[in-house]
């Protein structure tokens, strides 16, 4: 019930949608922006189109690279790219790269103007000030990061995977540019898509949707189921590559209002100690957990 009235109450807004790379340096032109923090993992940053954004970007602003986000974004190292960050006053982040990423350029902009430790962000609304200017660049077809309200940390020293839940941490820019995705492997294509995949079913499926989020999240299972196979044994079409970006950003709309349920519960703490990939095992688990509910998810 909580959930619920949280979903109805509270004012959701969508990102700006980009089509193109290169469109972000007319936004932070627009924005006043100048140092800009670009964050990334070790295998986005060496691909051709993160040098080609990298470059755009330093020939008008003052850019910092920030390249150790790991698989599963922990306290320590978003810390580090905190200190960094306020070393060189950043004013905006492009997180580039997949949710693990995005999760933790939302984190660090809430940290850049909240006085208080990831720890004690833990929940829902525990952000107290606006976070600093985002833009989310999504280099996978799955998780949907760019435009949800939520950021999973991985706690090391507690051996945790938990959820910090906020409205601000929205970014204000998405950039769908399937041209990020033609390098992403076969099998990160199908477990980004499974991801998104059970965002949309969980969203769908739950007992918080609205006509909106049912929308969303019927759009999403319909050009996912459509069009993954194709998507992976064609890696380098364009089309699909942008219809299975596009469902998961719409997965994302969805399950950012209406939720998700036990097997992202489950996920999370089975990954939190076996370190497997999230898409992974929700693709094992959804078949598993859909059974057990039986006919109470069948929908009119």
């Amino acid at each position: 019930k909580i959930l619920y009235i949280f979903t109805c109450l509270i004012k959701f807004r969508e990102p700006i949608i980009l089509k193109k790379l290169d469109e972000v340096v007319e936004v932070l032109k627009k924005h006043n922006k100048k140092n800009i923090l670009l964050l990334s993992g070790k295998r986005v940053c060496k691909e051709e189109f993160y040098i080609y954004l990298d470059n755009l970007l330093k020939e008008q602003f003052n850019v910092l690279n920030y390249t150790d986000i790991p698989s599963d974004p922990d306290i320590q190292s978003i810390e580090k790219a905190v200190i960094k960050s306020k070393e060189y006053n950043v004013d905006a982040i492009i997180s580039i790269g997949g949710g693990s990423t995005m999760d933790a350029g939302k984190i660090v902009a809430a940290r850049l103007t909240n006085n208080k430790s990831i720890r004690k962000m833990r929940g829902l609304l525990k952000i107290t000030k606006k976070p600093i200017f985002m833009i989310a660049v999504p280099t996978t077809c799955g998780t949907g990061s760019e435009c949800t309200v939520a950021s999973v940390v991985t706690d090391l020293e507690r051996n945790e995977k938990y959820a910090i839940n906020d409205p601000k941490l929205i970014p204000q820019y998405a950039v769908l540019d399937p041209k990020t995705l033609l390098t992403l492997p076969k099998h990160l294509i199908a477990t980004t898509a499974l991801d998104a995949l059970t965002h949309a079913i969980e969203a769908y499926i739950g007992k918080s949707n609205t006509e909106n989020t049912k929308s969303h999240a019927g759009s999403a299972i319909h050009e996912i189921m459509e069009n993954l196979i194709d998507a992976y044994n064609y890696p380098q079409d364009l089309e699909l590559l942008a219809v299975l970006q596009k469902a998961s950003y719409d997965a994302g709309i969805a399950f950012t209002k209406a939720y998700v349920g036990y097997v992202h519960a489950f996920s999370h703490a089975i990954s939190a100690y076996y370190h497997l990939p999230h898409g992974y095992l929700n693709g094992v688990l959804l078949p598993i957990i859909l059974e057990e509910y039986g006919d109470c998810i069948n929908k009119e």
